[in-house]
């Protein structure tokens, strides 16, 4: 009889046991069926014809053409969400903003201004865009809805000012501006208050890109006597070489987890993609440098794939 019942305990235990694997997840079963989350790169590619948008996965992979025109395609920049991307096109002989989905498909033109329109960068909630335009006579930081409506200017200088960048919580854009005579790192409150010089280098200080968590800033700057990534605190303070190469390196954008930074660099001829880790090290190319592929930008927010 005892042992009758520890047969039958024995058989309940097992069936549940099996029950509760059951319920489980799928992916709580099978941790390893989906890889790392990276996110896309988007860039502009040349071969000799007209500029072009592309997108390659994280290790220089999956090479997609996302624009087909007649004409130029430049700097690309993904929302927030990863979804879509802002960037230029060389419409009428002159620069204006589009936007498109992260696969290319659903261009639409968001400006319409017989002055250039370019730099165009989504507020981290996906509701604006800032951009660069020259149409009251020298370069200015401006902003606009996502849908082009409601374009407000926000720096009011003789200088230029041009390539902002949001803050991740929205609050501030960093920017460049030669107010002060060479190019510097600024930056100001997301209504154009507050204006602060970040760099204040003589030499030129230009591109600067957020990290994920907003604690730093990288940036390009010419102090060594060619253009290097560097990087810095938000608060301008740390500033220190990444690249240390010969020659040109330029164009940074965080990784999603902020670990790495992708940029250009012309080290082994023309201008190529490259990846390195946030510190510096394991600079790798991802694009043929027989190719001109420039402007990087990474996607915020990583996808499955």
């Amino acid at each position: 009889m005892y042992r009758w019942k520890v047969s039958l305990i024995l058989i309940i235990l097992s069936a549940l046991l099996i029950g509760l694997v059951m319920a489980l997840p799928m992916s709580a079963k099978t941790p390893a069926s989906f890889s790392p989350a990276k996110g896309k790169i988007a860039f502009v590619g040349n071969k000799g014809g007209n500029d072009e948008i592309f997108s390659i996965n994280s290790d220089g992979s999956g090479r997609t053409q996302l624009t087909h025109d007649a004409v130029n395609n430049n700097l690309p920049k993904y929302s927030l969400n990863g979804d879509k991307i802002a960037f230029v096109k060389n419409t009428d002989g002159n620069d204006e903003i589009y936007v498109m989905k992260s696969d290319g498909s659903g261009e639409t033109r968001i400006t319409n201004n017989p002055a250039r329109d370019y730099d165009p960068v989504f507020s981290p909630d996906g509701s604006k865009i800032g951009f660069t335009s020259n149409r009251d006579g020298n370069e200015e930081i401006y902003i606009m809805n996502a849908d082009g409506s409601g374009q407000v200017r926000l720096t009011n200088t003789p200088a230029h000012d041009c390539y902002p960048t949001f803050s991740p919580d929205g609050s501030r854009i960093a920017f460049n501006s030669n107010q002060t005579g060479d190019y510097e790192i600024f930056i100001m409150d997301v209504d154009g208050r507050n204006k602060i010089d970040l760099t204040n280098n003589p030499a030129q200080d230009t591109c600067p890109s957020f990290s994920p968590d907003g604690s730093k800033i990288a940036f390009v700057s010419q102090r060594d006597g060619d253009p290097e990534i560097y990087i810095m605190n938000a608060d301008g303070s740390g500033q220190t070489n990444l690249t240390c190469n010969p020659r040109a390196d330029s164009w940074p954008s965080f990784s999603p987890d902020g670990g790495k930074i992708v940029f250009q660099s012309n080290r082994n001829g023309d201008f190529a993609i490259f990846t390195m880790n946030v510190d510096g090290s394991s600079q790798t190319r991802l694009t043929d440098s027989a190719e001109c592929s420039q402007t990087p930008n990474w996607q915020p927010l990583p996808i499955r794939f």
